[in-house]
């Protein structure tokens, strides 16, 4: 296998509201490359991440079929370090592929636990770009953002099979240069997609999708999020908490299993008329910053009402009462 480091540097304007959410988490923007489309069948034969913490893209390549187990050992371990695994389908074809395959070849890798944020998915879903460009693809959305001109590769993705055949019957490396080029290109120019981030609700968009907690070096990925008759339910998993957890508070019920690194929250709701209401002064944690939210009013919350999921507020209170669960997790051991 061999491993390819450049030195790059690239930080693209997000906006506030991004900021609120991704500031100081380790993001790792990724791509692979393989033979095909059939993980039954077809390796994986390139992976490039891009850190912009560490300003350099790294690109593993398969020499030879055999460096595919090595590949994905090792690129496993890059994508488990992050907080955040930025994709453009990623969500629907690299990280299923990568799991297939490593189920395939008989490793002993764990998928990544950590934020999963596919650009893709997000503008399929949240945003109306779909009626005003022909399509979705990460080239259209470049062009869309007038990035299409920091793109130096010329190839289709397609191409790369060829590529790749000349190179292992040839070591043709002006093949394998064509191919490093054009998923270095992917990486770099996701990491320039960002931007296109402000045209959607970010707030709707990361209640369904997922979202970060951070406290010290301790995370928790909120997956699910759901109100019931009288509570609001999170459920997610958890990273670097030492072990079980239990809070039966009045206020809220905390539950962490080590076994399985996952931890739910429950907080009790009042509904008035069709308002779904959070007394924050019986909870623990900082909101100070909600107090600008129109749904804050007197230190009580409104999570929901007649209009719908007030998503803002919503991810506001988990973000604040999971840190101090982290907190009194971390304490307790």
């Amino acid at each position: 296998m061999k491993t390819i480091i450049s030195p790059t540097s690239f930080t693209p304007e997000t906006g506030s509201v991004f900021k609120h959410y991704f500031d100081g988490l380790r993001l790792v923007f990724f791509d692979i490359a393989t033979t095909g489309l059939s993980p039954n069948a077809c390796p994986v034969i390139l992976a490039g991440s891009y850190s912009p913490a560490d300003e350099t893209i790294c690109q593993l390549f398969c020499e030879r079929p055999e460096d595919e187990a090595e590949l994905l050992e090792s690129f496993s371990n890059t994508l488990t370090a992050a907080d955040v695994l930025v994709s453009f389908n990623g969500n629907s074809f690299d990280l299923p592929f990568m799991q297939a395959r490593i189920k395939q070849l008989g490793l002993s890798i764990q998928p990544p636990i950590c934020q999963k944020l596919d650009l893709y998915r997000l503008l399929e879903h949240y945003s109306g770009l779909r009626q005003h460009l022909p399509d979705l693809r990460q080239k259209t959305i470049e062009r869309y953002l007038g990035l299409d001109h920091l793109r130096t590769d010329t190839i289709d993705g397609s191409e790369i099979i060829s590529l790749y055949t000349r190179w292992l019957r040839q070591q043709d490396e002006t093949a394998r240069s064509t191919i490093l080029l054009h998923n270095a290109d992917d990486v770099r120019q996701l990491a320039g997609l960002l931007p296109i981030l402000r045209l959607i609700d970010l707030h709707q968009a990361l209640y369904h999708e997922g979202f970060t907690v951070t406290c010290a070096n301790r995370r928790f990925f909120p997956r699910r999020i759901r109100f019931n008759r009288h509570n609001l339910t999170v459920e997610g998993h958890t990273r670097c908490l030492a072990g079980d957890y239990y809070d039966f508070s009045v206020s809220f019920q905390a539950i962490h299993k080590k076994s399985d690194a996952s931890l739910i929250l429950e907080v009790p709701l009042e509904q008035v008329a069709d308002n779904w209401i959070c007394d924050l002064y019986a909870l623990p944690g900082d909101y100070s910053k909600l107090s600008r939210l129109p749904e804050h009013q007197s230190g009580y919350l409104i999570l929901r009402d007649s209009k719908g999921i007030r998503h803002a507020a919503v991810n506001g209170l988990i973000l604040g009462l999971s840190r101090s669960v982290l907190e009194q997790i971390e304490e307790q051991f």
